[in-house]
């Protein structure tokens, strides 16, 4: 048991999450205010972080599908993807964590709900995937040592 478990902390770092038409709503307090706030995801960005890419990366170039994608970084020690998203009343960063394994859970309930359109899931998760396996090849190539000739 946690030394925070059951106790006001505990709640102040509650996430609450919210499938909608237009993306999952995160809920939680500001760490820094303690003021209510309400983050939505729009699914081409929960679709990117499902796929390990930044949304801000992938969706770039692409203003026709989002044109103010949030940027979010993987940070190990906090184990998953994290907004640079700060508290428009205090200025404190946000305290938002998306686990590696949230955004298919999110998009499962999307598809139940009928939430998320699959036509469109599937043109962006080819799109993304595709940038995620050329991301990976670069990647792998550039660990490859160099041949002399």
């Amino acid at each position: 048991m946690g030394i925070f478990e059951n106790s006001a902390l505990g709640e102040h770092d509650t996430v609450v999450h919210r499938v909608r038409r237009d993306g999952v709503a995160l809920e939680f307090a500001c760490r820094g205010c303690a003021v209510p706030k309400e983050v939505v995801l729009e699914w081409p960005e929960v679709i990117a972080l499902k796929y390990g890419i930044d949304p801000a990366l992938a969706f770039r170039n692409n203003t026709n599908v989002l044109s103010n994608p949030t940027h979010f970084q993987f940070k190990s020690e906090e184990g998953g993807w994290v907004p640079d998203l700060r508290c428009p009343s205090c200025d404190f960063a946000l305290a938002v964590v998306v686990g590696p394994d949230e955004p298919e859970r999110w998009l499962a309930s999307a598809r139940r709900s009928g939430a998320i359109n699959p036509q469109s899931e599937q043109q962006l998760s080819q799109f993304v995937a595709g940038m995620a396996n050329s991301a990976r090849s670069q990647m792998q190539a550039a660990r490859q040592p160099q041949r002399l000739r």
